[in-house]
């Protein structure tokens, strides 16, 4: 079985390769919307897994609740990033140098950003929720040292509650002000 760390370190550098592909400008305009996905499901937080819960009661279904939430946000994460990469997407403006060492960098760093906030927020959820991919037979403990401590570098970890939500917050007001100010 591949270490969880390996997928998401994986995940993670597939993230940078779409950002050399699409370029600083737009994989900027994406960042904007996965910090959105950031704070909204931190503002969403806790009221899922009840969420989660009353629905499985109420269709008396025996599934474990942990997994079914995990479901839950994986979708909605899952879903995010397709909606941020099809379609039209915000555009950042200005002089590009094309094909330089600094512009190369600041795509792979952009592209490298939303993979941290995507498969980040995603590895932190799957970690709190005690990790019910395990029904599944995606995962098979125990998790590693090099594991945990990612897990510790995850954007949730990283500015936990109650800060989370104003840090977020500001950072999306942040990111839409330089897009429309320039």
């Amino acid at each position: 079985m591949i270490p969880i760390e390996w997928v998401a370190v994986l995940l993670w550098i597939a993230f940078g390769v779409i950002g050399l592909a699409r370029r600083f400008p737009v994989e900027l305009g994406s960042t904007i919307g996965f910090v959105a996905m950031l704070f909204s499901l931190e503002l969403l937080g806790g009221r899922i897994g009840g969420a989660v819960i009353s629905v499985l009661n109420a269709l008396e279904l025996s599934l474990d609740p942990s997994l079914a939430q995990w479901w839950l946000v994986t979708a909605v994460i899952a879903a995010w990033v397709f909606f941020m990469y099809s379609g039209h997407t915000l555009t950042f403006e200005g002089v590009w140098p094309p094909g330089r060492i600094t512009g190369t960098a600041l795509d792979i760093t952009a592209g490298l950003l939303n993979g941290w906030i995507v498969v980040g927020t995603w590895w932190y959820v799957t970690d709190s929720l005690g990790y019910p991919i395990q029904q599944l037979g995606f995962y098979t403990p125990p998790l590693s040292e090099s594991a945990q401590r990612l897990v510790g570098l995850t954007p949730p970890a990283v500015i936990p509650a109650p800060y989370s939500t104003v840090v977020f917050g500001t950072f999306l007001v942040l990111l839409i002000a330089l897009r429309v100010f320039r």
